[in-house]
Formats: structure tokens, sequence, C-alpha cells
């Protein structure tokens, strides 16, 4: 019965089957082209077998009182450079798990469109994320654990959105996935607040919480052992004084100000195409939504911003916006904005940051009609703002580059498929 039903369903979506397969030997294609140990990785490689001679335990006992609470991605990662072509296979089933996984939350029908849109969107993601330290460490560190948090929360999402019951293999297929992944403390972080999130919205509609009570167990133990390893704290004394030693004398006021010139950095200032390419989509949501003039200019906001950057961060071409813009950059440096709490003048970069990212929360309640919707992807945008927010309170927050923006970009992608499933359900009408 099953077969004859893959069978009609593979018949029905062919052009839908044949451009993923296709998509997937490409993906396994380059994966033995492009990449090859680098940086972290040959640190691994070299020291789990010279230093500890191949006894894993005793390494993963040194990092644990030393370096960092990551021992069961360190576990896999240490096995993995020593069997570097198991990675690239491995992480070609985890690239192809994440397109699989962002349709069958977005394209259940699926449209072959809708595919090929989510496979260049993650394209456009820069390639940097995903080796930046190292191919297998970059990749072990970011992408694993978002596309396993993707699959760990399916079954719920299913049972929220279809009613659909929850069994013991549901779990039993999550877990180990969901410790992986919330291993990694920025992505467990976000994770535990989508959940209380999705806890709350989950009493306010009257199902049972405890469904999720499975997942927010394991998320909370990852936090506690996050904070309360030994070797998180002496990795963090050790990054401050090699990489950024005035750190431990900034107050709290002082790391959230380096929180939003993260946050404001990426989203804003630094040239990228996927981020551009949001804000321009999101405006034309927004006027494809409503007609109202205040509405539409708040959506201007974001992209007006992020483009004022790009064309006249430079001082040659002497327009106004030529001498403003550059001075506003100089504001944006490596400590932060220079942000007073006694001094409002200095908050203004804060301030256009905050501004921008308010507009773009206001403009997802106006493009989604749901109620829940509205909430979900204001979540959603949060939630990937928050992941790099949470940097300014570590002192490796410019040092450990452009991957820790990972998960905001994949926040990004969420919402920008979702506005998609909403252009072809209106087709459909």
């Amino acid at each position: 019965m099953k077969s004859t039903l893959l069978k009609k369903s593979f018949i029905k979506n062919k052009t839908y089957y044949y451009i993923f397969i296709t998509a997937s030997i490409l993906i396994l294609l380059s994966q033995f082209i492009f990449p090859s140990l680098l940086a972290d990785d040959n640190y691994y490689k070299m020291v789990v077998a010279n230093q500890y001679h191949n006894n894993l335990l005793a390494f993963l006992k040194f990092h644990y009182d030393f370096w960092s609470s990551r021992l069961i991605i360190e576990a896999v990662l240490s096995i993995l450079v020593k069997y570097f072509w198991l990675w690239r296979i491995l992480n070609s089933l985890i690239i192809v798990s994440l397109i699989a996984i962002l349709n069958a939350y977005f394209n259940p029908a699926k449209n072959k469109t809708f595919l090929l849109f989510s496979i260049l969107l993650l394209l456009l993601i820069p390639s940097q994320q995903l080796y930046e330290t190292g191919w297998v460490a970059t990749t072990l560190n970011y992408l694993w654990p978002v596309t396993f948090c993707l699959y760990g929360f399916y079954p719920i999402f299913k049972k929220l959105k279809d009613q659909r019951t929850l069994h013991l293999y549901d779990y039993l297929l999550t877990t180990p996935l969901l410790l992986f992944a919330l291993n990694q403390e920025q992505v467990n972080i976000c994770y535990f607040s989508f959940l209380l999130c999705t806890i709350v919205y989950i009493f306010v509609v009257h199902q049972k919480v405890f469904l999720l009570i499975p997942q927010l167990l394991i998320s909370s133990l990852q936090l506690i052992f996050t904070f309360t390893t030994p070797g998180n704290t002496k990795r963090t004394a050790i990054e401050a004084a090699n990489r950024f030693p005035d750190f431990i004398h900034y107050s709290l006021f002082h790391k959230i100000d380096l929180g939003f010139t993260a946050v404001g950095r990426m989203l804003f200032i630094e040239n990228d195409f996927l981020i551009t390419i949001f804000f321009i989509i999101l405006v034309i949501m927004v006027f494809s939504k409503t007609n109202k003039i205040s509405w539409r200019c708040l959506s201007l906001i974001p992209v007006s911003f992020n483009l004022l950057f790009i064309f006249f961060s430079s001082p040659n071409n002497k327009t106004i916006f030529n001498l403003l813009v550059p001075r506003f950059l100089s504001k944006i440096t490596n400590t932060g904005t220079g942000a007073k709490l006694l001094s409002p003048l200095t908050w203004i970069p804060d301030f256009c940051f905050l501004i921008s990212i308010l507009a773009i929360v206001l403009s997802l309640f106006i493009i989604y009609r749901d109620i829940s919707q509205k909430i979900l992807f204001s979540i959603i945008f949060i939630m990937g703002i928050l992941s790099k927010f949470i940097m300014g309170f570590s002192p490796t927050v410019w040092a450990s580059g452009n991957r820790t923006g990972f998960i905001t970009y994949i926040c990004l992608v969420i919402i920008l498929l979702s506005f998609l499933q909403i252009k072809l359900a209106r087709r459909k009408v």
C-alpha cells in the first residue's frame, strides 16, 4: 500500500523529485571538489592523534576542564577530521536534509518553484559561513545543529498545524538530534527561547503543554551543563586576555551596546546580498498587502538604511549622504557605538538600529493575515537577531567572525520561504 502511494506521489510530482535528486547529486559532487582540511580541522586532527595518542576521552576531559562544553560536537568532530571522506558524504546529506526539511515545513504540496527558490536562498548564504574555521569544525558547530533543530521541532509543528498524533518514535528519533544540536550553546539559547514561546502559545490555545516537556528538559539540561562547565569560564578569560582585553571591564550596558553593534553591522552595514534581498522583498510584500502610506513608509526604513551604507559609505563623492554616512560609520567600532547611559546623543546609532528592527517586526505583522503567523514569524526574526545579539556578551564577538550569524541567515530564509508560500497560495485563489 505504501509503495503504491509513493509511486503515485513520484509520478504526480516527478519534476519536483528530479530537481531534488539533481540538486542532491550536485551537492555531493561539490563536497568532493571544494572542501579541504583547514585551521581548526587540522588542530583537532593533530592534537588528538599526537598529544592524546587518539585517546578521545582524555582529549574531551581536557576540553571540559579548560575549553568547552561542546563535548558531543567535539567528539564527532575529532572522529570526522580523521575520515574526511566520511564528512564529505555526511555533510552532503545534511545540506540535502536542510533543503528537505524546509520544504516539509512550507511546501507539502511539492511545488517545484518553491523547491528551486529554497535552494537558491541557501546558496545566497555567504559560503564563508561553512568554512571560516575549517570545513568540518564550522559545519558541525553551525550547519548541523541548526538542521537538527529543524528536524527536532518538526513533530511538534505537525501536531500544532495538523493535529497529528505524537508517537514514542517521534521522541526516539528527535532526541539524539537535539542532544547534538543543543550542545551548541548559541543554538540552544535560541531553541530554548523558541520553546518557551511555543509553550505559551500551546497554553493559550488549550493544547497539551506536556508534549514539549522532553524537548524543554533536554534544552534546560544542556543550558545547565553549558553554564557549569569549568572550561567555558576559563576559555572566556583566555579569549578576553588574548583577543579583547578591555572586555572584562565592560558593564552590562556596554555589552548590550556591543550586541546591538554586532546586529547592526550584520543587517545594515555589511554588504550582504541575501539581507538586501530580504529587505527588498519585505517592502514588496508590504506594498502588496496595504495601501496605507504610513505602513509602506515604515517598510522602507530597513532597506533605505541598508542601501545608504552600501552606496554612500565613501566620502569621495560629495553628496550630503557621502558626508553623513561615513560620520555615522565612524561611531560603529569594535568596542561598540560609544553609547553612554547618561548621554542620550550617543544612543543615536543603537536607536537607528532598534527603529529599523522594530520596522521589520511591524512589517511582518502587516504581511501575515493570521495572528498566529504574525506572532510566529516575528518570534523567528527576533530569535535570529537574538542569536547575533548574545555575541555581545562574549569576548569573541568579533574574533568568531561571520559564522555566528548563521542562525540569523536561516531565520531570514525561513521568513522568505513563508513569503513565497503566501504568494503561491494567492495564485491558487
